[in-house]
């Protein structure tokens, strides 16, 4: 009998208009040792498939999201062929939330891995998502891989923490007669939070697109508040910081407010607003 043993951010910097946006639902890019679950025989990998989903919107990217790499954590990976172990990484657009929706392959590559613990690997892959989209990336890795001469099966964990996610993560293996992804909830392991991250770029508008509705904001570095002001109403005032963690959200629904920043570390932060139907990115300095 086959079984299953144990196993928002965003950063942001300006360029000529565009912004670099590493999106995750991972609270920490740290791997926990011993950890993971996947679909197994007495250690052996079986053909498992693990999900992410990530919606645009969620990140406060208003335009297409052109990504071109995907990291992902490996716990353990050991007893490989010499001409390495194939991991498959696939870009999907949803038509509706994840798992629910039609998938639309964007693009697919296969690496072969060689052996590695406790990493957190990267792989070059270009996709573009269009506005307003889900999109998901699938890491997936086959049954009963050979090493070199058939002389032992390879194993495959991926890699992941407790320390918290913003969105579930999700396995699929056939074998283990989880035949459509389900959540490692589902599984009795909620505190299995797959390690991700989406290394990409959009054109996500930026504070000037504000000035059509006069919005200052003063001072610059700042000490305490963050004073902003405009001509239509403030409806949204986020902050994240240099890790993309949003970390202060307020709703003041008015022609002027203040961010309190009392308590954050000295530092460069950036500050999202949305004034009307405007929004717009920028940067501020905590002294």
């Amino acid at each position: 009998m086959k079984k299953i043993t144990p196993l928002v951010i965003v950063f942001l910097f300006s360029l000529n208009g565009i912004l670099a946006q590493n999106i995750t639902h991972s609270n920490s890019l740290t791997i926990k040792d011993d950890h993971s679950i996947s679909c197994n025989t007495i250690g052996i990998t079986r053909a498992n498939t693990f999900y992410r989903s990530f919606d645009l919107n969620d990140f406060g990217i208003t335009s297409a999201y052109d990504i071109s790499a995907v990291e992902f954590g490996i716990e353990r990976l050991v007893a490989i062929p010499i001409v390495g172990y194939p991991v498959k990484i696939s870009i999907y657009t949803t038509d509706a939330p994840f798992p629910t929706g039609n998938l639309t392959l964007i693009n697919e590559i296969t690496e072969n891995l060689q052996s590695q613990v406790l990493t957190l690997h990267s792989s070059s892959i270009a996709a573009t998502i269009p506005v307003n989209s889900e999109f998901v990336v699938a890491i997936s890795v086959a049954s009963d891989v050979l090493t070199e001469g058939g002389a032992g099966l390879a194993s495959f964990e991926i890699g992941s923490n407790d320390a918290g996610e913003t969105a579930p993560s999700f396995i699929e293996a056939a074998s283990c007669s989880l035949v459509t992804p389900k959540t490692f909830s589902l599984q009795g392991r909620p505190d299995i939070n797959i390690v991700m991250n989406v290394v990409g770029t959009s054109a996500t508008a930026s504070v000037g697109d504000l000035e059509l509705v006069s919005f200052n904001y003063f001072p610059n570095p700042v000490k305490d508040r963050l004073y902003m002001k405009a001509e239509g109403t403030i409806t949204n005032v986020s902050l994240y910081n240099l890790l993309g963690q949003k970390i202060k959200e307020i709703n003041p629904t008015a022609l002027a407010t203040e961010l309190d920043l009392t308590s954050l570390a000295k530092g460069t932060y950036f500050v999202r607003a949305a004034v009307n139907d405007k929004i717009g990115s920028f940067k501020v300095v905590k002294d």
